[in-house]
């Protein structure tokens, strides 16, 4: 049901009935609304503006780091980006410093209460469900953790994160490394 405010008559209030579960936001209603008026009754215009879209450099780097991986045998996972506290502090030996994660004010489920600050929980979790399965296990993730970070409007800073675990009879650091220097594993940028 919509009806129009009588101080501002470009604003339309539109109550929801319950057995619409699929409107979730106004997009959803103004779908609706050019169903009700016909698509083809919408008259065709060009946009005010031009743009031209590309991938951020972080995401272009990160799909070919995927498409390496990839190519390499491994498997790439897709972990939630919530875990529980103890997944993202205790079960990794880490202490919670209150000024790293952030942490959800109302979480539902003990299993979804901090927002990662590591990659490493979530492939160990898709690790231990798949146990199951023959050796050697060759699973990675290429995503975001997010970190508090008060200087920011948002109070959180994402950053890319990659990790890989090989899980076999016998040890194999050797997949996972390749070349080092004293301040330990890096990407570096080809000549």
């Amino acid at each position: 049901m919509a009806k129009i405010e009588s101080d501002d008559a470009e604003e339309i209030l539109v109550d929801v009935p319950p057995t619409r579960a699929d409107i979730l936001h106004a997009c959803d209603i103004m779908e609706d609304v050019a169903i009700a008026y016909g698509f083809n009754n919408i008259p065709k215009t060009l946009p005010s503006s031009a743009t031209i879209g590309k991938a951020l450099p972080i995401n272009k780097l990160s799909d070919l780091i995927r498409k390496e991986l990839a190519l390499a045998g491994w498997t790439e996972v897709l972990p939630l980006i919530l875990c529980s506290h103890d997944e993202n502090f205790a079960y990794l030996n880490k202490k919670d410093d209150n000024a790293t994660a952030v942490k959800l004010a109302n979480p539902k489920t003990f299993e979804y209460q901090v927002v990662r600050t590591s990659l490493l929980p979530g492939v160990l979790k898709t690790v231990r469900e798949n146990k199951k399965h023959p050796l050697p296990i060759k699973v990675f993730d290429v995503s975001d953790v997010v970190f508090k970070d008060d200087s920011l409007e948002r109070r959180s800073r994402n950053k890319r994160h990659v990790c890989a675990i090989y899980c076999s009879k016998v040890s194999g650091f050797e997949f996972i490394a390749s070349s080092s220097d004293e301040n330990g594993y890096f990407i570096k940028e080809s000549d």
